[in-house]
């Protein structure tokens, strides 16, 4: 072959090469090298929104047809699971209750969504609290492997060296809520890690959205965690008691989250360097005080390569001012800004709001928005009216 000739072969089998590696490409494979502001529509689906393969099928779905490019996909709530683990147990939901903790349910949530999802352009993240350890007005059954039981040491303590339960009275009633595991632990810095490497190299996701990432000072008069634990590294980094120290105590408990997300973040991206690590954070950069959750310092470290703010507020102006304290300090592709619908009346006061919401979204630069949740948007599986106001607009 002369060499004008082998040329002209070596060009058309790279051409062809290059073509027949263009046409592998799914529509997904564009959403994930697209970080213009503004074009992130996602969604988060709560554990509570399915319980059967064919409510999976349908939410995955109902978001593709109405141009969601991204779900998070709710598969850890407290210390239980919707995917085949090795670490946790399944939640027993999704066979009929607490009762059925670790039951096999014969089908994976988390598969089935990722593979949905895939089918239809969307980027899966799987959604996981990472601090709650349990839920209920009770401990879980005895028998079952769950942290309440296996680590009842992790647990956070009040100031008073109460354990933290799963639940606190109001009016004499019993009202349930989350008892979080200790991020000043190391034991439990290195049993989360493992959680997340593990979902991370066994699905193909597309990313890990972490909630609950921080200390629960949602209950007004409520201080954690005085554990054993937590009191003794402060003692031995400070010599002193939180009482006597209580600037370096919040400073000791952020770095203590932190350092969380540090070591999750590093971990997971020696195995999938390729996934995004995500949080649902609170919608106010003053969260570092209060709650222990340095959004901003995350994203500046690169520890975290979204934060998506909890930004529930149907007054516009606060809504905006919040986008605008995180994307100051931030590059606005890293934020995106979580809408809280529900908070809206569904009527024609309610959809200006709503749109107003998505004009302030775009015009502050930030990466899109995220809609709570799948169940507000689409009542019984069914497109509600922010659903469909969604879909008609750019």
């Amino acid at each position: 072959m002369n060499r004008p000739a082998l040329k002209v072969f070596v060009f058309l089998v790279c051409v062809s090469m290059l073509l027949t590696s263009c046409s592998r490409f799914s529509p997904g494979d564009k959403l994930k090298n697209d970080s213009e502001v503004g074009k992130i529509r996602a969604v988060w689906v709560a554990r509570f929104h399915f319980g059967s393969p064919d409510d999976v099928k349908k939410i995955i779905a109902n978001c593709a047809d109405y141009g969601f490019t991204d779900v998070y996909f709710q598969v850890r709530g407290n210390g239980t699971v919707y995917y085949k683990s090795a670490i946790e147990p399944w939640d027993g939901s999704l066979m009929g209750g607490d009762d059925h903790i670790g039951e096999d349910p014969g089908w994976d949530p988390l598969e089935l969504a990722v593979n949905e999802a895939h089918k239809r352009g969307m980027r899966l993240h799987a959604y996981m609290n990472v601090f709650p350890g349990w839920r209920g007005s009770g401990p879980p059954p005895a028998g079952s492997c769950q942290l309440w039981n296996t680590h009842p040491d992790w647990f956070m303590w009040k100031k008073n060296g109460e354990k933290m339960m799963p639940y606190y009275m109001r009016n004499g009633k019993k009202v349930v809520w989350y008892s979080f595991i200790n991020p000043a632990n190391p034991e439990v810095k290195d049993y989360l890690t493992n959680v997340f490497v593990e979902v991370a190299k066994n699905y193909d996701i597309d990313g890990i959205h972490y909630d609950y990432v921080r200390y629960p000072h949602d209950l007004k008069g409520w201080d954690f965690s005085y554990d054993p634990v937590s009191l003794k590294r402060f003692r031995d980094k400070t010599g002193k008691t939180p009482d006597e120290a209580p600037e370096k105590w919040d400073d000791f408990r952020t770095e203590c989250v932190t350092g969380c997300v540090r070591q999750f973040y590093s971990a997971v991206k020696d195995v999938r360097p390729d996934i995004s690590i995500s949080a649902a954070v609170m919608a106010s950069p003053l969260a570092k005080k209060t709650k222990h959750q340095a959004t901003i310092d995350w994203i500046r470290e690169g520890i975290l390569d979204q934060a998506v703010l909890m930004n529930y507020s149907s007054n516009n102006e606060t809504y905006q001012k919040n986008i605008r304290d995180f994307v100051r300090e931030c590059p606005g592709e890293k934020i995106v800004s979580g809408m809280g619908q529900w908070k809206f009346k569904a009527d024609d006061a309610g959809l200006q709001n709503f749109r107003e919401q998505l004009k302030i979204t775009k015009e502050e630069s930030a990466a899109g928005v995220a809609f709570f949740s799948y169940a507000s948007m689409f009542p019984k599986h069914q497109p509600g009216i922010f659903a469909k106001e969604l879909k008609r607009v750019d």
